[in-house]
């Protein structure tokens, strides 16, 4: 085959146009054989010896943009791309891949005007729900949020609950300052049962991540509503039981955190959802131990260590509190060794090891702990300084004075 297509190739200069037309054509439809068969380096070297004879071949020029976007060579790809549209702006398919492309490398700018072409040129073909989304889309990551918005409201008279369509639409809102308009459409969007729970809880997430004060104290009502109402509709989704509990964090209302806490458990067994699991766990365990429910706090301390017996943030709270009641400090001393040992940049689990040796006598040991904790972040800690200095001074170094000015300054 090779050797016949390079003959048909050196024989192209020889022949008269007509036969060497028909032989380009006989040539390309081999090339696009190679190229579906994913042979796409030979199909390139085939279709660019033909675009060499013939660049005014728009097909060619096609194919060959594909090979250059399959080998990963998007720029040339879509300079070809880009080509063969002007060679056939008639091309539906050819505007549309390039549209497509011009999206995928972020050139927003020159793929919103295409898209919006490809929508007015082809309504049979392109006036429906995805394709005028992605003109709102690419309209509005330039900033054209009026024609952005007209392209998602048509997207929404096609159908209603089109969930890309609504959640462009509340971004335009968003970015008007409309805050009211802006919750409207996120409240359809929780509300719609053909959106899945992952994707509510990603906008959901998104809002808690960027919470300030001053959008609590204004928008804090509508931003319950949506997450209650998120939580009725997936009673049994984990991540939206977290997202209630972070509302009850933020109201300070620790009773509700606790029943959150205890109805996620069953679910997180159910799922095999091993990390909040142990979160739950550790969260009923400290939250009773500020109660003064010590003995419950431990027994979750306990569960969530028989789920796994290394998992940090339990291991440096159980031993913290154990050490400053003074009880069981060995026990202590064991659970926090784990914790510097897997996390032996974290100023806090430092401290905490280095306190519980400084209780057992062993203030030499407990030094180093401290001083490698200043530089992750204890000197920021008046409860760490506070610890340095009282290692530094039963060691009768100078420097406890220093370490207890800067505790007090805190």
């Amino acid at each position: 085959m090779r050797k016949i297509l390079s003959y048909i190739l050196a024989l192209l200069l020889c022949v008269p146009a007509m036969a060497q037309k028909e032989a380009l054509e006989n040539l390309l439809i081999d090339a696009v054989s190679v190229y579906d068969s994913g042979d796409f380096a030979r199909a390139d070297t085939l279709l660019s010896r033909i675009h060499a004879a013939d660049s005014t071949s728009d097909a060619a020029c096609y194919y060959l943009a594909l090979c250059e976007l399959r080998q990963g060579r998007a720029a040339s790809g879509t300079d070809l791309l880009k080509k063969a549209v002007s060679l056939d702006p008639a091309n539906v398919w050819y505007r549309h891949i390039l549209a497509s492309q011009l999206v995928d490398s972020g050139d927003y700018a020159s793929a919103a005007p295409m898209l919006e072409s490809l929508v007015s040129d082809f309504p049979q073909a392109y006036n429906n729900p995805y394709m005028l989304t992605s003109a709102g889309d690419a309209q509005l990551s330039v900033y054209k949020d009026s024609l952005a918005l007209s392209f998602y409201d048509r997207a929404l008279e096609l159908q209603p609950e089109y969930a890309p369509a609504e959640l462009g639409r509340a971004e335009v809102m968003k970015m008007r300052g409309n805050m009211a308009g802006y919750f409207v459409s996120l409240g359809n969007i929780i509300g719609n049962s053909e959106v899945i729970p992952r994707a509510k809880n990603q906008i959901l997430e998104n809002i808690m991540q960027n919470l300030d004060s001053h959008t609590w104290w204004v928008w804090g009502t509508q931003i319950k509503d949506l997450i209650s109402s998120n939580l009725k509709m997936h009673p049994d989704d984990i991540d939206a039981n977290f997202m209630q509990m972070n509302i009850a964090f933020i109201e300070r209302d620790t009773t509700a955190v606790i029943d959150i806490c205890y109805n996620v458990i069953p679910l997180a067994v159910a799922q095999d959802n091993k990390e909040k699991l142990l979160q739950s766990w550790n969260i009923i365990g400290d939250l009773m131990h500020d109660r003064g429910y010590r003995k419950t706090a431990y027994q979750a301390y306990e569960n969530a260590l028989a789920v796994d017996p290394d998992y940090a943030p339990v291991l440096n709270n159980y031993a913290y509190y154990l050490c400053t009641e003074g009880r069981r400090l060995r026990k202590a001393e064991r659970m926090s060794a784990i914790t510097v040992r897997d996390n032996p940049d974290n100023a806090t689990y430092l401290d905490t090891y280095a306190w519980i040796l400084h209780l057992l006598k062993r203030d030499a040991e407990a030094k180093p702990y401290l001083k490698h904790a200043m530089i992750y972040g204890g000197r920021d800690s008046k409860v760490v300084l506070q610890h340095y200095a009282d290692v530094l001074r039963a060691l009768g170094d100078s420097l406890a004075d220093y370490y207890q000015s800067l505790a007090d300054q805190k």
